[in-house]
């Protein structure tokens, strides 16, 4: 017979600074950062000391501070499988008290055997039936419990942030399994107090050093998409003098008319740059577009 599986859908708030991430994080990304989805996740965890537990996430950022919060180790996909294979081997022969909790990647979505009691879902893609059900054939496969004499019984948590886009992708990952299994979700409101508030700050801070991070990289990309574009309206080539006809940007960072710089380099052998003096890192050579490369000479001025 297959074991008996509580499903429960976990309602959480959504976390001001973490919905205003959203706009320019990944939306799913800055959902599985939410605060209050943090305390939810280790109350759960408390509340199932003795039990074997697969925290499921997506992102890295997030099981990283998933996997600090609880000091558990986490597991994703570019880990080596020998690395991979030890944590599963620890997790199903270590006793519960000294290791019960992974926090795992949708890698472990694959076939692998593992004695699993408490699955929660901190969030997956829009429309992953296949996940849900496989991490919830995961509690419902057949088994004693940790003592090793009662029925297994298994406990299945699926987040859901309000006003997130796991509110709208929840009914269908939940239908799907109702549909498949014939298991009915209970609905429990997990909301943070006054004591959870290192855990809000903790996923506040590593909002803000994200959204901080993904705007360093918004202005680089656009500073580089100015210099790319090419050299400044009315300027000339410091080789020739002269304006230029057909410009290309050097490894230096500096432009010139594209015959003059490859006669120097490629014809004439010499690989310093004329503007800054040193050796060019290479020999590549970039047109206005960006697009790479223009020259199909060697790439190496070694």
């Amino acid at each position: 017979f297959l074991a008996a599986v509580n499903c429960v859908h976990v309602i959480v708030p959504y976390d001001a600074p973490c919905r205003d991430a959203a706009a320019r994080l990944n939306p799913h990304k800055a959902t599985q950062l939410n605060g209050p989805s943090l305390v939810a996740i280790q109350r759960i965890v408390q509340r199932h000391k003795r039990h074997k537990i697969l925290v499921f996430a997506q992102s890295l950022d997030a099981l990283s501070l998933i996997g600090e919060l609880l000091q558990v180790p986490i597991v994703w996909g570019e880990m080596s499988q020998a690395l991979r294979s030890l944590h599963v081997h620890c997790f199903n022969k270590c006793d519960p008290e000294l290791y019960h909790v992974l926090v795992c990647s949708e890698v472990f979505d694959e076939a692998i055997d593992m004695s699993v009691t408490v699955v929660i879902d901190a969030g997956s893609r829009f429309g992953s039936e296949n996940q849900a059900k496989q991490r919830y054939g995961r509690m419902a496969r057949p088994g004693l419990a940790e003592d090793g004499v009662s029925p297994k019984v298994g406990f299945f948590y699926m987040l859901d942030v309000e006003g997130s886009e796991l509110s709208w992708t929840y009914p269908k990952k939940s239908h799907f399994i109702t549909q498949k299994t014939g298991a009915v979700f209970v609905d429990e409101r997990i909301d943070p107090e006054p004591a959870d508030e290192p855990i809000i700050e903790l996923s506040r801070q590593r909002i803000q050093k994200l959204v901080q991070a993904q705007k360093c990289k918004e202005e680089e990309e656009a500073r580089l998409r100015v210099e790319l574009s090419g050299p400044a309206p009315g300027s000339v080539c410091p080789l020739t003098g002269k304006p230029y006809v057909n410009p290309v940007r050097a490894s230096d960072g500096f432009w010139y008319e594209k015959e003059a710089i490859e006669h120097r380099i490629f014809v004439l052998g010499q690989r310093h740059s004329p503007q800054t003096f040193k050796l060019f890192p290479d020999a590549t050579l970039l047109p206005p577009s960006g697009k790479w490369p223009l020259s199909k000479r060697s790439r190496t001025c070694a």
